[in-house]
């Protein structure tokens, strides 16, 4: 043996290995990246997402595989996209549909069986996912499903709660609670407040082993129940239109594209004059999530693991307020796709990142991250991680997202193309028009950029696991299409 490898044998066992790291996942609920504001010069100031994104990675162009709560979440934690899964709806469950599905083994599974002490709290997996296989996964505190329940109860404490005629006519609600509400008695906080501080104490302690905390903030999904703090902040007559309005925006669409118009309430929320009020109520509902986002950062920043942890802050899926006649997801535009997503964290370097990324990426990423392997399955995401670090600038590919069997938008640097079940198109480019008003589909200068796109797009749709009240619906938008295209109420 020569004099360096001595050496290097020897400097090997004198020296521990490195501590992995650990990851704290915040995922938020139908939060649209176009009011929340990383700089606090839009609508909502988020500071807490501010001061992350200054220490952080911010992705300007991040978008989910699917613009619905379940189908997203699923791909995330599955990293198989929806085209391969068969997981579209909402209350379609990943857990019950083939063995090779049944058998996948998620991100937070795959950390636990790499010794990652693992704890779930809030909205991670969607309320349709709550299998006692999905549970088996977390190591330390609980998973703690969806209940909307207990802050509709709370929306009790309110007698002048507004309430829109619509889809979902139970979550359709809203208004200001008591300011000393969410702060007396834990029996009486909402949901995100109890669950931000089980997360906050995790990850201020010291722990035997490294940890993988995921905390799902319900809000700013409906119903938009806050304290009376957050909704003071957002005055009536200082609340603007949001960007991108446009009243004709429909009139070049093809017919499919109007399966995935919400007119109800949308039409509600017009007719009865409640745009200004439904803005406040999302806007201080997104305030109050960034707080929640806020107690989880002081306590990590104030204990042992802050130089040893990636933060990743994720929206679910994108949101309309108004734009393309929409006040909700379930879309294939620009707005119900692209997500906020900030990732910092040890060795990755500050500031924006341009390309086209997907939250089907994170898992790869998240695991190249803590140095743990592959699972068994192929993912369908990308590492991100020389992206991170700008060891290059770019993902590599288009993202692609997917509404429904066979309905797909893929996004490009420049481009989003859009194309549905039944062959109609959309095509916009983001360059020379960033809110999407002119559909380029139809003119024929554009056919050899939406073929080479369209060749691009899932060879293959797995069919829906099963047939669901998500699809029932969807069926009765298609069918009602016709009569939607009808409403000409006018802001």
């Amino acid at each position: 043996m020569n004099r360096r490898d001595f050496l290097s044998a020897t400097l090997s066992i004198a020296s521990p290995p490195a501590p992995r790291p650990n990851v704290l996942l915040i995922v938020i609920d139908d939060c649209a990246p176009d009011v929340v504001s990383l700089n606090e010069a839009r609508a909502v100031p988020t500071p807490n997402m501010a001061r992350l994104a200054r220490r952080g990675a911010v992705f300007s162009n991040a978008y989910c595989a699917a613009p619905a709560c379940g189908p997203s979440r699923s791909a995330l934690l599955t990293g198989i996209h929806p085209s391969v899964s068969g997981v579209y709806q909402n209350d379609q469950s990943f857990r019950k549909g083939p063995e090779w599905l049944r058998r996948v083994v998620t991100l937070p599974g795959r950390l636990k069986s790499e010794g990652y002490l693992t704890a779930g709290y809030g909205k991670v997996f969607h309320s349709g996912e709550q299998s006692d296989v999905n549970r088996q996964v977390w190591t330390e505190g609980h998973y703690y499903p969806l209940s909307v329940e207990e802050d509709h109860a709370a929306g009790r404490h309110v007698p002048a709660g507004e309430h829109v005629r619509g889809s979902n006519e139970g979550e359709w609600t809203w208004g200001p609670l008591p300011d000393d509400f969410d702060r007396a008695d834990e029996r009486k906080m909402l949901q995100d407040t109890r669950n931000a501080g089980r997360a906050a104490r995790l990850v201020s302690q010291p722990q035997a082993a490294p940890f993988f905390c995921a905390l799902g903030l319900y809000r700013p999904h409906v119903s938009w129940y806050v304290a009376r703090r957050y909704y003071d902040r957002f005055p009536l007559d200082s609340i603007q239109p949001p960007q991108g309005l446009l009243w004709d925006d429909l009139d070049d669409l093809p017919p499919a594209a109007h399966w995935f118009r919400q007119s109800p309430v949308f039409r509600d929320i017009q007719e009865r004059g409640l745009w200004k009020r439904a803005l406040q109520a999302k806007y201080a509902s997104i305030s109050y999530a960034d707080e929640q986002i806020g107690r989880v950062l002081d306590a990590l920043d104030n204990g042992p693991h802050r130089a040893n942890t990636y933060v990743v802050v994720a929206g679910d899926n994108g949101w309309h307020t108004g734009q393309k006649r929409r006040f909700s997801k379930f879309a294939l535009w620009e707005l119900a796709c692209r997500v906020p997503l900030i990732v910092a964290g040890p060795g990755i370097a500050t500031g924006l990142r341009r390309t086209p990324v997907s939250l089907l990426d994170l898992y790869p990423t998240l695991l190249a991250l803590s140095g743990a392997a592959r699972p068994a399955h192929s993912l369908g995401g990308v590492d991100l991680t020389p992206v991170l670090r700008r060891q290059q600038a770019s993902r590599g590919k288009p993202v692609l997202t997917t509404m429904g069997a066979n309905n797909h938008s893929l996004r490009t640097d420049r481009f989003r193309y859009i194309r549905y079940s039944n062959g109609d198109e959309e095509l916009y480019d983001h360059e020379a028009d960033p809110h999407e008003w002119i559909n380029l589909a139809p003119k024929p200068e554009h056919a050899a950029l939406k073929e080479r796109l369209a060749r691009l797009l899932p060879e293959h749709n797995a069919p829906e696991l099963y047939e669901s009240g998500w699809t029932r619906r969807w069926s009765e938008y298609r069918k009602s299409a016709d009569d939607l295209q009808g409403n000409k109420t006018r802001p």
